[in-house]
């Protein structure tokens, strides 16, 4: 007897174990593809930004710092919330300078990356949601 081959199709096609596995697969690569691709090299901007931030911090934090050896634990606590904040803000207000450097006209600087390549400049869209992506991954981690 000849194979029935749309019988064989069809089972193939009630079986959505299969289908589901591979859509599961997919979807899995997927998510460590964008992981990979863009989650992690913005968190690593940001991680940047932020220990450049620690590295430089504004006068408002070195003296709250300072005034932390004068107070009891609980004064030492707010003034180590303040300086969060303000490390936030400062970081954030670096950021926001750096967007706008890199959206100047002719600037020469702005379109070589860290690799000292020049090439596709981004868009001034892609500069701002870059700069906003940023940011938001640095309010995640308080």
């Amino acid at each position: 007897m000849e194979e029935n081959n749309v019988f064989h199709l069809a089972k193939i096609l009630q079986n959505t174990d299969s289908a589901r596995n591979e859509l599961q697969t997919f979807l899995q690569a997927m998510q460590t593809r964008v992981e990979q691709d863009y989650l992690q090299k913005i968190q690593a901007a940001a991680a940047l930004q932020q220990a450049d931030a620690v590295e430089h911090p504004p006068r408002e934090v070195t003296l709250l710092r300072a005034l932390g050896a004068f107070t009891d634990e609980a004064g030492k606590r707010r003034l180590d919330e303040a300086c969060r904040s303000l490390m936030l803000f400062h970081t954030m207000g670096q950021i926001r300078q750096n967007v706008a450097y890199s959206l100047e006209e002719g600037n020469e600087l702005a379109v070589r990356d860290r690799s000292g390549e020049t090439g596709c400049t981004p868009s001034p869209q892609t500069v701002r949601m870059a700069g906003l992506l940023m940011m938001l991954c640095l309010t995640e981690r308080i």
